[in-house]
């Protein structure tokens, strides 16, 4: 692998700026989705995990789903260190990444760019979170892509009255979504800038449960699916601003 090293922040700007240029390649992508994001480690320098990447058509047709896309990933540290590199993405796969950086590191930003198209960013941390942001152009716009989703797809969603709502859709073994509802924005309201002293149950859409936590953000559990795994999606505000995903079994 050919790590970029104590790069200036000119040349980092510009960098970040080019890849909206994307990779030629025989089969034009309009989206990118990040699928099975994974933490592996994090040393004083390195941090390690996996993901997948499906590369979508105008018409949503996955172009990789038999043949291997070679994707550049870009990442950025907290500390200011830049690397990139490329891997060979084949949908429903994950594959293993590895960057190094100079200085004291605690997270770093990752996306991935095909064509013209790119992912939203995902950010890394050394604590073993991993949290989604936008940046991309997901051709589904799911709150859960690809952690969950396969069980109940979790949208951004409005009422009547305009006020943010989360909406859930129960996945059918043919793949059609059955609505279960919005989480209301009364659900949300009166813990907004003011998080409870203990983690509270706010209640149950399909094969979803909405929690209040004391951090001030709200988790939503999905599943268990059939190995048994709760998939945890964690929303920071309502629309959500930032997404942490995490999964364990029962």
């Amino acid at each position: 692998m050919n790590f970029k090293r104590y790069i200036s922040t000119l040349i980092l700007a510009c960098l970040w700026a080019i890849a909206g240029l994307g990779v030629v390649s025989a089969q034009s992508a309009a989206s990118l989705n990040v699928t099975g994001a994974a933490f592996t480690r994090c040393s004083d320098s390195i941090i390690e995990g996996s993901f997948g990447v499906t590369a979508l058509d105008s018409g949503g047709g996955i172009i990789n789903s038999s043949t291997a896309i070679s994707a550049t990933v870009y990442a950025v540290s907290n500390s200011g260190g830049y690397a990139s590199d490329s891997w060979s993405y084949v949908a429903g796969s994950s594959v293993a990444f590895a960057f190094s950086f100079p200085g004291s590191l605690s997270y770093a930003d990752l996306f991935v760019q095909f064509d013209a198209a790119r992912s939203d960013t995902y950010r890394f941390g050394c604590d073993g979170t991993i949290t989604r942001f936008g940046g991309g152009g997901g051709a589904d716009a799911r709150l859960n892509y690809g952690h969950g989703d396969l069980i109940s797809a979790l949208y951004s969603a409005s009422d009547a009255d305009g006020h943010p709502t989360i909406r859930v859709y129960d996945i059918a073994p043919d793949s059609t979504g059955i609505l279960r509802g919005d989480y209301a924005y009364e659900l949300f309201e009166p813990y907004i800038n003011n998080p409870p002293s203990v983690n509270t149950y706010l209640g149950k859409l399909g094969r979803t449960t909405l929690t209040v936590l004391t951090s001030g953000e709200f988790q939503i559990n999905v599943g268990p699916d059939a190995e048994g795994k709760i998939h945890e999606v964690i929303l920071k505000g309502i629309p959500p601003v930032s997404i942490k995903f995490s999964s364990y079994l029962q």
